[in-house]
């Protein structure tokens, strides 16, 4: 198996700014995606009883 932790080491400091606002966007958009999926499942759940 290859090194993987030598190399993410070597990636981070190029796509350490496209990760914290990849995290950022994740972080804003989570609840929302999360809670859109909870009332879609509900709706679907109550609707199949």
């Amino acid at each position: 198996m290859p090194n993987v932790a030598g190399h993410l080491r070597q990636m981070v400091p190029a796509n350490y700014k496209t990760a914290t606002v990849f995290v950022k966007l994740l972080n804003f958009k989570a609840p929302r995606i999360l809670a859109s999926g909870a009332l879609a499942w509900l709706a679907f759940d109550s609707g199949a009883k």
